[in-house]
């Protein structure tokens, strides 16, 4: 079967543009693929400024509060009166010593391993409940330690749990 002079012309002119036009499906697929990619991209970035904002806040907070450590400011407890007879609603019968009590039951939330056999601990004489959300806390192996800013929740039945905010080791 032979195959017309004029037939064998029109595919020759058909050929790349068939050709082309996938080239061009092809370009504009990928370009699309790039756009949805550098969207998601700028999104992280603007989810990493955000975080890092607030890390470098707590980063702040940490300071501020191991310089009145430093400074030998005594250990203030800022719960207020109904504060601390809400959390006895809740059954805390002493808030604050509850509070640091169940922390040293918490040795996991510390992110740091001890060192030469050593096994980090919370240190309550040297931990402040600073308010009705959150804990600044000393914590050490005997070797090296750091301290810590938690948040606490206590529940209706008097359970507490907790969340680390930030942590260093001094």
């Amino acid at each position: 079967m032979k195959i017309s002079k004029n037939l064998l012309k029109s595919l020759l002119l058909i050929l790349p543009l068939i050709i082309a036009i996938i080239f061009v499906i092809l370009f504009i697929q990928k370009n699309n693929e790039l756009n949805q990619t550098e969207i998601k991209y700028q999104r992280f970035v603007e989810s990493y400024k955000k975080e890092k904002a607030g890390l470098i806040a707590q980063n702040n907070t940490l300071k501020i509060l191991l310089q009145s450590r430093k400074n030998n400011m005594p250990n203030i407890v800022n719960l207020y009166d109904w504060d601390i007879q809400r959390l006895k609603e809740k059954g805390l019968s002493n808030p604050v010593r509850d509070i640091l009590s169940d922390l040293k039951n918490n040795r996991e939330l510390i992110p740091y391993k001890g060192v030469l056999g050593g096994t980090m601990e919370f240190y309550d004489k040297e931990s402040w409940v600073l308010n009705n959300k959150w804990v600044f806390a000393y914590f050490e192996d005997g070797h090296y330690g750091g301290y810590m800013l938690l948040e606490y929740n206590v529940t209706d039945n008097g359970k507490i749990t907790w969340e680390r905010i930030a942590a260093t080791i001094k």
